[in-house]
Parts: C-alpha cells; structure tokens; sequence
C-alpha cells in the first residue's frame, strides 16, 4: 500500500487502515487486533520508499509527522518517529534503529524522548512530552506534530501539541550533536512495535511529509 512516496510496511502480523475520525482522518498503524493475533515482535509503520538519505548530501533532510499513541498496555511497547535506517526490506521494528534521530517513546517512559544514534551508541534527551496519556481523553488526544530537521553535524528537534496554530508557534525542545548519524544513509519513518505476545497496540498518525535542500512546505 503506498501514498504519495511514502508506503506501509508491517511486520508479522500488524495491520494498517484508514480511519475517518469525528475532529479528522487518520491512518491507524496497529500491531494485532488482540492478544491472540498479537505476536511477539509485530510492528506496523510508514517509511519513504527511498533507498535511503544522508546528511552529506542531503542536507537539510526535515521531517514533519502529526502523530498519537494509544497505549492499551503497561509495558514493551515501542514507537519511533524520525529519520532512522529501518526499512521496508525485513523491518524489525521491535528494537530501536542502529543509526538516526527522531522521537522515542514506550510505555515504560512518561514521555517521549528525543535522540540520536551512531552504530547502535545512543544520546536520549527527554522532550517534556507526555506519551502515556490515553487519547481517548479529548483534552489530552490532541496530536502532537513532531519535527526532525538534521544538518550537517547535529539535528534539532520541535513540536506543536494540536492542529491548530502558526508555524511561529513551534517549540523547540533542543538539539543534539552526540552520536550523530552523518554518515548513515536514512528513511523518514514512524512506527510501533510490540516486544512480547499482548494486547494491540497503535500509533495514530494524521500527516507525513519529509523534504530536503527546499523552501519550508507552508
């Protein structure tokens, strides 16, 4: 299944589906129906069907992704949201990229992380963004618009809680430089993972785009 230049890709038994919501659409990335089609390791996501970016050509690679959990369990659930080298050939979402930057987020952490990673070495900032609230909770559902912009030695990262608002409206949660990717060839990704055999788990996800050396999409 593809949209525009971005396609699905599931692993095991996950699924993917459009859902047309009360307050907007959105595609519904989830990793088994129940327990019983939930096997361990499932993960659903969306990537750009490129054979991969870099920072020394590239530069600058942004990503802008309006996304929101459900968290439906208490642990080992895992979702990602930035430019990382898993891909749509073999992808095993259940642990984390070797190599790139992005948002991190698992119900054993009360918000979502920033980071980046270099061969498997981690640098992990926490971004203020609570990623354990259920969005059935109207006044806590809102999506939270995520962006990843990487330049040639560090990336920094931004957010906007709900659709609404400016692009002056950003902020910024901060930058890192450590364990910084600048050689990996990278996708534009977001996905969610289970670790064991549980109950299913999705990742909400309203808009996705990604672009590189080009004006801002407004």
């Amino acid at each position: 299944t593809a949209c525009e230049d971005f396609s699905y890709i599931e692993d095991n038994g996950a699924t993917f589906d459009y859902v047309a919501g009360a307050t907007g659409n959105y595609i519904r990335l989830r990793t088994g129906a129940t327990a019983a089609t939930t096997a361990a390791g499932d993960g659903a996501g969306i990537a750009l069907t490129t054979a991969g970016l870099t920072t020394a050509t590239n530069t600058p690679l942004k990503l802008e992704v309006s996304a929101r959990p459900v968290t439906n369990v208490a642990t080992s659930t895992l979702y990602v949201i930035g430019f990382t080298n898993t891909t749509g050939v073999n992808p095993n979402y259940a642990v984390m990229p070797t190599d790139g930057c992005g948002f991190v987020a698992s119900t054993t952490q009360a918000n979502w992380r920033i980071f980046c990673g270099k061969a498997s070495a981690y640098t992990y900032v926490d971004s203020g963004i609570a990623s354990t609230t259920n969005i059935t909770t109207p006044a806590n559902g809102a999506f939270t618009r995520f962006r990843v912009e990487m330049g040639k030695t560090y990336a920094t990262f931004r957010y906007l809680r709900g659709s609404a608002g400016d692009v002056n409206s950003w902020v910024t949660i901060g930058s890192i430089s450590t364990n910084y990717p600048n050689t990996a060839l990278l996708n534009p990704t977001a996905f969610v993972a289970s670790i064991p055999i549980k109950s299913s788990d999705e990742l909400q996800v309203r808009f996705i785009r990604a672009w590189y050396n080009d004006p801002e999409p407004y």
